[in-house]
């Protein structure tokens, strides 16, 4: 009566949690409809930074230095002609007629005030529109001229700036219409060419394709995964139930994303990728056992329940060790990336369990005949991993000196490793917004908004005074000139230019005044004239803390910093009334570069400190724990080597790797030693349990690390080059795990076994 009790059971408990996983799934379905994507490169930032707090004090003093948007249009015949002037004209004012934009600067709204005897104080304009006999002469004023104007002006006279300012304020679907609007009617004026440049436009970029990519990489790796799957098992359930599982857990996963963090970020869209590679292990270690014992027991049941006991301590324990790779990223003390290691975390742990449950259930609720394998294909592996036991005994010093030297070649190559990161990096050669921002680095002053505030040591005194505005200048003077920068905007360009229109619009005095007398003209014009929202973004009411704002060429974190060192330098030696400080989202980002690529080292510790522990309590052992992490860590130190010598830099997109490739690689080394530990007391020594280890595991260990790699390798298919090393290092470090699990981890174990007998 009690086994017939148990047979009710079991056949009921299956539906039972089928059942209560459709009712959770149809439950998450209307708030996971309410997922969106937020792009904010700001979340990046360390919040623990003192320049964020300086960051951020300045931009709501100023203006944000991210708050434009670049545009060049290109005549091939040349931009000093009257039609061509007219045409750009007629899109400026166009363009200042959008909703949301406050400002548009070209070269037909540039002018110079210039003062005329009697008539005094004009606007005369940079370029004279309705004058084409001055156009030549308005070009040799433009680029013998170093000023301000001449960036509007394209090295090779092909193209002309439109810089816009706008609304501050708006929302991300606000940026995207105004983007949409300033494209379309640039199309309509039938330019040889143009280009757009700036934040909004580089957050539509990002967003419209991270949704492409969120399908084309989840669809890829499906693809994948149901070949995968019909190539090993050749039946419909075990190609359609881990999909559905998969599916499941991602369905779980998104809906708690939404509850408590609210949206994805660009970081979070890996998600549904990640857990559609490393989910997939789970199912293929309990359809293996399945099948294992199902060939002994001849009874689904009593296979199910023992494939649950065998599998479901080990896939929980792989699963455990992945989940820490991906917490270990909460020692990078910036929100969005503990998000995601959180995220991805838990998003592991669902798909452990609803795999652990739902497949054993489906497994009892279908046709027995369904769920085995062929037992020629068993045979076959057979084939392959007894010959490969063998191998590994016979070559192991080949195994060992191989090993050495690869570990050689590796520290060699660490210490070619270099942090760098550029604004372009995270782009594809191929993408359209990197060929615009190409164009604007090669043809104009750069994409990398430049940023530095100023404030006066002294506070009885002003911008006003003589040898503070001259300090500024010689500044300003270093900027332009060494460091590199163009495009540079300050009060101190507007008292120049003031200054020179006093005089006449001679170009000798488009400089600092040489007198009280002068500097009170400027002054006085100054305050008179200047509009005051201008003003407002350039120095304080009090005339005691200013900005100066350029653009820079991309030139990297690494040259970028070591150009801010020798400025500051220059500026201690040279600078006596005035603080400067580098602040701006580039800034904020090469800061926040170095400090993600020190603070990984933290979640690596932790993550080999966690796995020890659980492999030592797990076979109480020290000498255990410690092998098990030898085969995990040599892969990393390998890739690690890779990128050294092929001039990978350190950065976010690559040192991620380290973390969550050593959480995912150590699963094969999980399940190989604790079958190791069942087979050890049916077997006559260590080497007949580590045979039967390898014949009953080294299966799935090889299926799943394939698949594993296989689907990180959809990673290349990304415009994004942070996605793409992810995918290769990540695929690189698995395959390089795999080998030393099975060629120097038995050798390992081994070892330790001769040492254990001997005392």
């Amino acid at each position: 009566m009690k086994n017939k009790r148990e047979i009710v059971a079991s056949k009921s408990l299956p539906w039972l949690i089928i059942l209560i996983i459709l009712v959770l799934t149809a439950a998450s379905i209307p708030r996971l409809l309410q997922l969106k994507i937020d792009y904010n490169i700001e979340n990046f930032f360390d919040p623990k930074d003192p320049d964020l707090i300086y960051y951020h004090q300045h931009r709501e003093t100023f203006e944000s230095d991210n708050n434009f948007i670049l545009i060049a249009i290109e005549n091939k015949k040349g931009i000093f002609n009257s039609s061509f002037l007219h045409l750009i004209d007629s899109t400026t004012k166009t363009l200042k007629g959008l909703k949301y934009v406050e400002n548009v600067l070209s070269p037909t709204t540039l002018k110079k005030v210039i003062k005329v005897p009697i008539v005094g104080y004009i606007n005369a304009p940079v370029i004279h529109l309705n004058e084409s006999e001055r156009l030549m002469e308005d070009r040799e004023k433009i680029y013998n001229t170093n000023d301000f104007f001449q960036s509007f002006f394209s090295r090779d006279t092909a193209s002309v700036l439109i810089y816009i300012t706008k609304d501050v304020s708006i929302s991300a679907a606000a940026n995207d219409s105004l983007i949409d609007a300033i494209e379309s009617t640039l199309k309509t004026f039938n330019y040889d060419d143009f280009y757009v440049a700036g934040k909004i436009k580089t957050q539509n970029y990002y967003v419209t394709t991270v949704n492409k990519e969120m399908i084309i990489l989840t669809g890829a790796t499906s693809l994948l995964l149901v070949l995968f799957l019909i190539f090993t098992f050749r039946r419909f359930w075990s190609v359609a139930t881990p999909l559905l599982i998969l599916l499941t857990s991602l369905i779980f996963t998104m809906t708690l994303i939404q509850v408590f963090i609210g949206a994805l970020d660009l970081l979070m869209t890996l998600i549904p990728t990640l857990l559609f590679i490393i989910g997939i292990s789970n199912s293929v270690h309990i359809l293996t056992g399945y099948n294992e014992e199902y060939l002994i027991e001849q009874n689904k049941y009593k296979a199910v329940n023992n494939t649950i006991r065998k599998i479901g301590r080990t896939t929980f324990l792989t699963a455990l060790t992945t989940a820490i790779g991906f917490i270990s990223l909460y020692f990078i003390d910036i929100p969005p990336i503990q998000n995601f290691g959180i995220a991805t975390a838990v998003g592991v742990m669902i798909t452990w369990l609803v795999s652990i449950t739902v497949l054993p259930s489906a497994i009892c609720i279908t046709q027995t005949k369904k769920y085995t394998s062929n037992f020629k294909k068993e045979e076959k592996w057979s084939t392959i991993t007894t010959p490969l036991f063998h191998a590994i005994f016979k070559y192991q010093r080949h195994t060992l000196v191989i090993t050495s030297a690869l570990l050689l070649f590796s520290i060699i190559g660490i210490n070619k490793l270099d942090t760098n990161n550029y604004v372009l990096d995270d782009l594809s050669e191929k993408s359209s917004l990197k060929q615009d921002m190409r164009f604007f680095e090669s043809q104009f002053a750069g994409i990398r908004p430049f940023e530095m505030g100023f404030s006066l040591k002294d506070t009885s005194l002003t911008i006003f005074d003589i040898e503070v505005a001259r300090e500024i200048d010689t500044a300003q003077y270093y900027l332009e000139n060494v460091y590199g920068a163009k495009m540079s905007y300050s009060a101190i360009t507007i008292m120049k230019e003031i200054n020179r229109s006093i005089n006449g619009g001679k170009q000798a005095y488009y400089r600092i005044p040489n007198s009280f007398k002068e500097m009170k003209n400027v002054k006085k014009y100054f305050i008179k004239n200047i509009d005051k929202t201008v003003m407002s973004t350039l120095i304080t009411k009090d005339g005691k803390n200013g900005r100066i704002s350029s653009k820079i060429h991309d030139l990297g974190q690494k040259k970028v910093t070591e150009l801010n060192q020798n400025m500051l330098d220059f500026f201690d030696k040279n600078i006596k009334m005035l603080d400067f400080r580098i602040t701006g989202a580039p800034h904020m980002m090469d800061k926040t570069s170095t400090y993600i690529s020190t603070q990984i080292i933290k979640g690596l510790i932790f993550s080999f400190l966690v796995v020890a522990m659980l492999m030592g309590i797990l076979f109480k052992s020290g000498k255990v724990a410690l092998i098990s992490l030898i085969p995990n860590v040599l892969p990393l130190v390998f890739v690690a080597g890779l990128m050294g010598f092929f001039g990978v830099d350190l950065k976010f997109s690559t040192v991620v790797i380290f973390t969550i490739g050593f959480g995912i690689a150590v699963d094969d080394t999980i399940h190989l030693l604790v079958r190791y530990k069942i087979e050890l007391p049916n077997s006559k020594d260590t080497k007949g349990a580590l045979y039967q280890s390898i014949k009953t595991t080294g299966k799935a260990l090889i299926i799943t690390s394939f698949v594993l790699s296989s689907g990180f390798l959809t990673f290349l298919l990304s415009d994004f080059s942070s996605t793409f090393y992810i995918g290769l290092l990540i695929s690189i470090t698995l395959l390089f795990a795999l080998i030393s699990d099975l060629f120097l981890l038995p050798i390992l174990i081994v070892a330790i076994d001769k040492n254990r007998k001997s005392k």
